[in-house]
Formats: C-alpha cells, structure tokens, sequence
C-alpha cells in the first residue's frame, strides 16, 4: 500500500465481542485488542480452567474464547499486510487476547499493559522473550490473576517484565529498551487508544474518602490507592483454616473495602455458605462497576471482568442453580444501598492505560477521575446494568 496512507480497521462482532483494531501506515502495522467491560463476559472470563493452544501449552480457557470470536477476521486481515513489520500491543484483558494472537502469529513486536496472567511454562516458552514486552505498575493487582495455584493450572507469566513503581521509577529495564517502549509503543497506544475511545472531559478531580480500614490483623492497613495488593496478597494466601480471623474482619469492614476483598470474601465464604457466597460475589461486582466507571480513563473499565476470576467456583454454582442466584441478585441490590458513595475508585484507576503513559513518560498522573457530581447517575447505572446481566444469567440458565 501507499507508504503515507493510512488503514484503520476495526473489528467487533456483536455487543459482548472484543474489539481488534489494525492501524495501518508508513509501512507498519499496529494489532491492538481491547477487552469488553460487559457484565455479562465475567461468566466466560471466570472460566479459569485451561484448554491446550495449537502451537503448545494451555491458556485461560475464557481469554481463548473471548479471541475466538474473532481471530479468524483478525487474521484474514493481517494477512493483507504480508511483509510488513507488526507490532502487537493490549492492556488489562486485552493484553491477555493479544498475548494468545501473539502466540498464533508471531509479531515484530509485543507490549503488555498490566495484563493478567495467561498461559502456562511451555505456552510462554512458544514465544521469543526477547520480542516481548511485559509492563506492570507497581501495586496493580490485575497481573495477578489468575492466582498462580488454583486448581494447580500452572499459570505464569512470560516475556520481559517492565516495573513502573509508585515514585515512577523504572525498574528491571534497560536503557534500549526503556527507549523502545517510549519512543514507539506510548507514541502508539496514544495513537490507537484516541481511535477506540472518544474522549471527554470531566473538569477537575476531587478528593474522595481514602480507603483506611481500623484491623486487628497484623500489618493490614489499606492505603488510599492500587497500592494495596501486598494487603491483599496476605489475605488471598492465608489457609481457608484462617477463615475464622479472616471472614469476620471482612464482614465487618465490607462497606469500606476495595471490591477484591468482597470476591475474596466470597470465595473464602462458599464451602460452608454457597448461598452467602453468591450474594457477597454479586455485591462485588455490582461495586466494581461503580468503581471503575468513576475513572476517567475508560481502558481501566476491562477489570470488571478480571477480579471475579478469583471466585470462579462461585460462578460455576450460580450457573448451576438460578433459583439462589436470583434471592442473592436481589439481596445484594438492597445491601448495596447500605454502602457509601464516596469510596475512593483509585485502587482501580491506577489500572487505567494513562497510568502505564505516564510512568513511561515519568510524569505525575492527577485528573483520573470524574466529579462527584456524576457518582450517584454512575451509582445507578451500576446497579441496573446489574440487574439487566442478572435478567440475561437466569434466562441463559432457564434454557
């Protein structure tokens, strides 16, 4: 094609679809994925079970089927470009799903942004390290998922690993490569993100309620930011055989904490009240939403259908048995009322791509956030998405 041409292709099939984006000029190509925000795709992305991939190991099972629906369009496409340097590139779930293509066609180039862990030892092991980029922000908790022991899957991460950490500081990165991934992929993802999104503006940023909980566990005090997932770590690893110091400081302090705390509860609380487990997973996900959609960066959105990997047995319970899941929808719909509204989303905002641009380009990130003003119409909209996705789960179930 013309070298001062440029090609946009979007690709999407349906409402819960994934979207591929190719962008096409000066004789490159740039395949970027980004991942649903749709409650209704947290029933496949909870599906943490793994399915072996044609060219070697085993991947997430949900991440697989979420690329399925569309990979063979992308690869119609990129087969168009023959010849042509291709650099891959996704962040959060759609980090996962260009990982996945990446490992069916290999790329010039790939670049993660905060994504989730995907495959296991070998199905990395398909891909050159050397031609993979693997960026994290110090303190997201979304890379991870899924837990590196459940079910004893295997899951590990691959590529080379990039640190942004808090002070914006890199780390476990050198020169040459800090100055591929400013120079090329922040100038690209800049590029592509204005394609996918259109943006607006929301004013000045205000001061939320910081996330400080009072505990009598040791060193488990929750900072105001992402920053927490130390905290969280303790948590998720204690034995279920801690459940009793566990499961009454959760309850207690549930209205105040993070909505990772809220599936841990969950899926802490299912062997001996699967009931009570649903509802709690259901208050989760409603509160997610409303933490995420108060961020201003909408990329940071794709964790609503990350964090409820972690109670996947939950869903498999729920799927199997509509009748509690609708009293404990309901249920979880009048205790959210209970819950305050000036919770601060930054734990999840710090997830958004303008974090990862910004600890690229080592600058201070401050307007991340709508106004408070429009918390209580995002407040509503995240309960009666809910209960629509909810509507959608017992039909699906009833069939």
């Amino acid at each position: 094609m013309d070298s001062d041409k440029t090609e946009n292709i979007i690709i999407q099939r349906g409402r819960h679809s994934p979207v591929a984006l190719l962008s096409v000029y000066s004789e490159k190509v740039i395949l970027a994925f980004k991942g649903t925000s749709s409650l209704h795709d947290w029933l496949i992305n909870a599906k943490l079970w793994m399915k072996s991939e044609k060219n070697g190991g085993r991947v997430h099972c949900g991440f697989q089927q979420e690329l399925d629906v569309i990979w063979d369009e992308v690869e119609t496409n990129l087969n168009r470009f023959d010849g042509l340097e291709i650099f891959y590139t996704g962040h959060s779930l759609g980090g996962a799903l260009t990982t996945i293509a990446a490992a069916r066609r290999p790329p010039t180039l790939l670049s993660t942004f905060g994504a989730p862990r995907v495959g296991d030892r070998i199905f990395n092991e398909t891909m050159d390290r050397n031609k993979w980029f693997r960026v994290v922000r110090s303190g997201d908790p979304v890379p991870r998922i899924p837990p590196q022991n459940f079910l004893w899957s295997g899951y590990e991460h691959g590529g080379r690993l990039i640190i942004i950490e808090d002070d914006w500081q890199l780390h476990e990165v050198n020169e040459k490569d800090y100055n591929v991934l400013k120079t090329w992929f922040v100038r690209e993802v800049r590029r592509i993100r204005t394609l996918m999104n259109s943006s607006k503006s929301f004013g000045s940023p205000i001061k939320p309620r910081p996330m400080i909980v009072e505990t009598d566990l040791p060193e488990l005090e929750i900072p105001a930011s992402a920053g927490f997932t130390g905290h969280f770590q303790h948590i998720h690893e204690r034995p279920i055989s801690d459940n009793d110091l566990i499961l009454p400081w959760l309850e207690k302090h549930a209205s105040d904490l993070p909505p990772p705390y809220l599936f841990e509860l969950a899926r802490r609380i299912f062997s001996h009240s699967p009931e009570k487990s649903v509802e709690y997973f259901f208050l989760a996900t409603i509160r997610i939403r409303y933490d995420a959609f108060r961020c201003k960066d909408k990329s940071a959105h794709q964790v609503v259908n990350i964090w409820p990997q972690i109670a996947g047995s939950v869903v498999e319970f729920m799927l199997h048995n509509p009748d509690i899941a609708a009293s404990a929808g309901l249920a979880a719909l009048d205790k959210e009322k209970k819950f305050p509204d000036d919770n601060s989303p930054e734990w999840v905002c710090h997830h958004g791509m303008d974090y990862f641009i910004a600890g690229m380009e080592k600058k201070n990130l401050t307007d991340w956030h709508v106004p408070e003003s429009e918390w209580p119409r995002i407040r509503e909209e995240a309960r009666s998405d809910f209960a629509e996705s909810l509507r959608e789960l017992l039909n699906s179930s009833s069939q």
